[in-house]
């Protein structure tokens, strides 16, 4: 029974509370006691293995938080179902070693620093395993724990400067502060402790306020308004390429265009009709009369010529050098007449789903043989009306937050983000809402609007703010619709300069505290050896 009420029990205890409390629960009350209840355990309790007690934090945080991955190989048809265990458990037992690794630091250099300064440095060394995760072997920024400020529209936003990783930071200093609080025995020590976190709370609600009131959303009055609508189809993954169902999934979609057409008139302006993730195979796509005949009855069920389509397409074409075909997960934009003016091509492909890193060097059939995605190009932007421009982001690649400026321009902003994506893999677990989240948090950073479009998962109009607009519900065939207005919009500030000022200044104190921490352990160590001598 001992066993189970030990400090490495109870923090993987608290890294279960923590992932619950993410999306679709979305509780950043329950986010704050694990954090606290962390910190404090830590001081409370002085478990020497410091790298194994955060291990076991973020496993329990990780397995619980993304558990749904492990759906994609239950699907119908998968000869991959063995690797179900694999998924699950793999993932969070690597992931965790970044945080291991930074509690590992934590008790290995400041062995005889205070626990207080010592869970001081651990909550930095976790902000830094937070950012280093989403770089390292591709990266994955996926439910950064500052996650948990979404309950809150008016918390989030100072995301547009600091980022979601600045608002890591924040939300883990003021459990450190909480928790050092509830510990010290010092009244002074609490009260500064109290005030600081209260203060830092005060701080980014106030900042939020402004932020909310202050945002300047005021169309471009020379610019008619665009009638956006996103289509949901709601397509089985196990039926998605099946050619039996092939037919049956492009009248789905057809259909669910017409209704959401139907029910948004076009009075004037624009019509922009945006279609999930690989909706449209290569086969349909070389049909030059399919998507001529496509847009002409979206234009006639619209009463207007006006109209741009954006599609998610499994794309293809020809590498006379290789000699054999290269494919592509691809966002195509079609005009009225139905030509192909633009297409976007997913650049950060999925490891082991869309590529095989080091595929050369794994000498199995299995591995040699998989053909994967040939990557973009990188971030771009395409026109359309002659003066609003779209950057598209294919399912996952929304997570990454710096993936979203254009090459060889520091002041091109995007009038909106297309994000199209297939969440059908993932069921109705809590991976769609994750993803949805995160996506929230990318409108906020980019200071721009995004128009999602889901296979099978959430499809949404969301604001600047983070705001969600007209959001579909998952499982349900349906549209989202939205009247949208070009802005006269710049950067935002974290694009041009919160992006790597956060990681900057927390290297900053974390070379403050390193040097701080190792004075206070050479000067015990120093007092330590003048008692031997004395004695």
């Amino acid at each position: 029974m001992a066993y189970l009420f030990s400090p490495y029990s109870m923090s993987f205890l608290l890294g279960v509370i923590c992932a619950a409390a993410l999306p679709p629960l979305n509780s950043l009350p329950l986010t704050l006691v694990a954090l606290i209840g962390f910190f404090w355990l830590y001081m409370q309790k002085k478990p020497k293995r410091t790298g194994l007690y955060s291990y076991l934090f973020a496993f329990g945080y990780f397995l619980l938080g993304l558990y749904w991955i492990g759906n994609a190989l239950l699907v119908e048809g998968n000869a991959y179902r063995w690797a179900w265990p694999l998924a699950v458990i793999g993932l969070p037992l690597g992931l965790s070693l970044f945080y291991g690794l930074a509690g590992w630091f934590t008790g290995h250099f400041f062995k005889n620093t205070p626990q207080a300064f010592k869970a001081l440095f651990l909550c930095h060394a976790f902000v830094t395993a937070e950012w280093i995760r989403s770089y390292v072997f591709t990266g994955f920024p996926w439910n950064l724990m500052g996650t948990a400020w979404s309950d809150y529209l008016i918390l989030m936003q100072s995301a547009s400067i600091i980022g979601l990783l600045g608002l890591t930071w924040l939300m883990l200093l003021i459990a450190y502060l909480v928790a050092l609080a509830c510990y010290t025995n010092t009244k002074k020590t609490r009260l500064i402790a109290g005030f600081s976190a209260i203060s830092l709370i005060a701080v980014n609600a106030i900042f939020g306020l402004y932020a909310l009131k202050t945002n300047d959303t005021n169309p471009d009055n020379d610019a008619p308004p665009v009638h956006v609508i996103t289509i949901q189809p709601n397509i089985p993954q196990h039926e998605k390429w099946d050619r039996l169902y092939l037919q049956q999934n492009i009248d789905k979609l057809i259909a669910t265009t017409l209704d959401g057409i139907a029910e948004q008139p076009v009075d004037n302006g624009s019509l922009l009709i945006i279609w999930p993730e690989t909706a449209l195979s290569y086969q349909l796509i070389e049909n030059k009369s399919f998507l001529t005949q496509l847009i002409q009855r979206f234009s006639a069920a619209a009463n207007t010529n006006e109209i741009t389509f954006i599609t998610g397409a499994l794309t293809r074409h020809y590498d006379a050098k290789a000699d054999k075909m290269r494919y592509q997960n691809a966002a195509l934009y079609i005009n009225n007449q139905g030509e192909i003016f633009g297409q976007y091509s997913k650049t950060h492909l999925v490891p082991f789903g869309e590529y095989i890193p080091f595929q050369q060097y794994i000498p199995l059939k299995t591995v040699t043989g998989f053909s994967g995605f040939t990557k973009g190009n990188g971030p771009e932007l395409q026109t359309i009306n002659s003066h609003i421009k779209l950057m598209n982001k294919i399912c996952y690649e929304i997570i990454f937050p710096s993936e979203f400026s254009v090459k060889g321009s520091t002041n091109q902003s995007p009038n909106g983000i297309v994000h199209i994506t297939n969440d059908a893999w993932y069921g109705t677990s809590s991976g769609p809402y994750q993803h949805l989240n995160i996506t929230r948090w990318r409108a906020i950073e980019n200071n721009t609007h995004v128009f999602r479009a889901a296979n099978k998962g959430v499809s949404a109009s969301i604001t600047p703010n983070g705001y969600l607009k007209n959001q579909a519900y998952i499982s349900k065939q349906s549209s989202s619709y939205i009247k949208f207005y070009s802005y006269k919009t710049n950067a935002s500030l974290y694009i041009l300069v919160g992006i790597w000022l956060c990681p900057l200044l927390l290297a900053l104190m974390n070379t403050i505290l390193l040097i701080k921490g190792l004075k206070i352990t050479s000067k015990k160590s120093l007092l330590k050896n003048l008692q031997n001598l004395t004695f």
